[in-house]
């Protein structure tokens, strides 16, 4: 097998290609058929074909992470199927069996895939359902009307989440430890019930953060934690409904790229120049 030249896999329903499925046995592969197969790509597929003056025939100048055995290997002839530049793998949801307790939904607003898992009672039900779809790219997780101890910081290792939504929910913490979630952008938390109140150093691994918003939870008053862990790169801050008394002096200074914060329906009730970054980005402020 170490010899095979030629694969032609046109016309078989072959619905994806994980990594490992080149490794090893394609070494000495020339050519590579995947035609008439609805494939749905494990990344922004970037095949680019084209000749050298060693070597006129065709050959994979470019290809995106997965799968990395592919990368710089010549090719004879490489049979491409057209859909695979067309669909972008976060459009593509998994069979539903294979999310079950949750499922698969288009974003009302991007069309993005996004796995949504309701009225769970178990951590591991988010783990399991992430590891089980791992050959798909989609980038959000919801978490509604859900009883868990907490989110485990591992579902950022199986998943490049870029947005964590979670609703009506209960937990003792947030997450069991500081992810390390450098794709995070987006954390929505809307009437989360935490025994342990809203942790900010459990925020120190979301370092390319940009919106925040967190509503009817209950928070301490934000303190030197928030401003020692909260990204710097935030644009979009919502503190709505969090029963805060007071803001430390300068607790928003450090952000310098803040475009948009608002701050209503807590027991705030004199907020100071002093508590921003100056000069200042900031285009919209609401403190009802």
């Amino acid at each position: 097998m170490t010899q095979l030249l030629r694969v032609g896999l046109k016309n078989n329903k072959i619905t994806n290609i994980p990594e490992k499925v080149f490794r090893g046995i394609y070494d000495h592969l020339l050519v590579l058929l995947l035609e008439g197969n609805p494939i749905s790509c494990n990344c922004t597929f970037k095949w680019i074909v084209s000749g050298t003056e060693h070597n006129p025939d065709k050959y994979i100048t470019g290809i995106c992470d997965s799968p990395q055995e592919m990368k710089g290997r010549e090719l004879i002839d490489l049979g491409l199927l057209c859909n695979c530049w067309a669909v972008d793998p976060r459009d593509t949801c998994p069979k539903a069996e294979e999310l079950t307790p949750c499922f698969c939904q288009k974003h009302f607003e991007t069309g993005r895939a996004i796995v949504r898992c309701e009225s769970i009672a178990s951590n591991d039900i988010l783990l399991d359902v992430l590891n089980k779809t791992s050959d798909y790219e989609y980038e959000s997780l919801f978490v509604d009307l859900s009883t868990l101890t907490y989110i485990p910081s591992t579902i950022f290792e199986i998943k490049k989440l870029t947005n964590v939504y979670i609703f009506a929910s209960a937990m003792v913490s947030l997450f069991d430890k500081p992810p390390n979630a450098t794709f995070l952008e987006v954390l929505y938390l809307n009437e989360l019930k935490l025994t342990r109140t809203i942790q900010y150093d459990l925020f120190a691994g979301f370092p390319n953060l940009k919106e925040l918003y967190i509503e009817s939870s209950k928070t301490r008053n934000l303190d030197q934690t928030f401003r020692d862990n909260v990204a710097k790169t935030l644009t979009k801050l919502t503190l709505k409904n969090c029963s805060i008394e007071k803001f430390d002096d300068q607790i928003f200074a450090s952000l310098d790229n803040l475009v948009e914060i608002s701050l209503e329906d807590n027991k705030v009730k004199e907020p100071k120049r002093s508590m921003f970054s100056s000069p200042s980005k900031l285009e919209k402020i609401n403190l009802k």
